[in-house]
């Protein structure tokens, strides 16, 4: 189990992402951003790394400032300054880390997690969490693979189960078809905190990933928990 803390690596930010070649097991990160505009408007950013059978290997929380010159989105703003999300805000926006600390603290947390085996990044929707961490990385660390090879192996989990359970994309949605894969909200609640989130998006894809049609399925309310952080 990694045993991760805040403490920022200090290393050359430009270090690329480096992806091993030989056969392993897959390693799932769920990842969740949290943000006040949807280019580069990253407040918080939470990270869930798991085994298929659901072992939790390590988390990553982080929020960040917004870079220089960068604006909240009124509405989005105003949601967040709700009273009902008035806690999720708070959270989110204590103790930022310029972004530049930030994203050396996720590409560590990523590479860490390298000896575990291929990380594959899982992402509800993969057009905001996957270009947000797209941005950022080119902007703040340079190309990922050191100008080498692919970007990160991606799984948006709405395209993963239409696929998986031969539905339209319009109805693998969480209120519809995706329902019954939903993990217990009493122990995955959706807080609009970027690592519970991560956290019920990794469940709803482990419980997806398990399921076999016309045979049993992995459990929709959560798999094996497991790993002292």
């Amino acid at each position: 189990v990694i045993q991760y803390h805040t403490k920022i690596v200090q290393e050359s930010p430009r270090a690329p992402c480096h992806f091993p070649h030989a056969e392993m097991t897959e390693v799932y990160v769920s990842m969740d951003f949290e943000a006040l505009n949807p280019v580069f408007g990253a407040i918080n950013v939470g990270m869930v790394a798991a085994k298929e059978n659901g072992v939790r290997i390590a988390r990553l929380s982080v929020n960040m400032s917004l870079p220089e010159g960068e604006r909240p989105d009124p509405r989005t703003l105003e949601w967040f300054q709700k009273p009902e999300n008035a806690a999720a805000f708070e959270s989110c926006t204590t103790d930022p880390k310029p972004p530049m600390e930030a994203m050396v603290a996720i590409r560590d947390f990523i590479n860490g997690l390298q000896r575990h085996g291929k990380v594959v990044l899982v992402a509800y929707p993969t057009i905001f969490d996957g270009t947000m961490l797209y941005n950022y990385w080119f902007r703040y660390l340079g190309h990922p693979m050191g100008g080498k090879g692919p970007f990160f192996p991606i799984i948006d989990i709405r395209s993963f189960a239409a696929g998986k359970l031969g539905i339209s994309y319009f109805d693998a949605q969480k209120h519809k078809a995706l329902r019954r894969f939903m993990p217990d909200r009493a122990r995955f609640p959706h807080t609009h905190c970027g690592l519970d989130d991560a956290e019920e998006q990794l469940e709803l894809f482990l419980n997806l990933l398990r399921f076999r049609p016309g045979g049993a399925q992995g459990g929709a309310q959560g798999g094996a928990q497991g790993g002292s952080l």
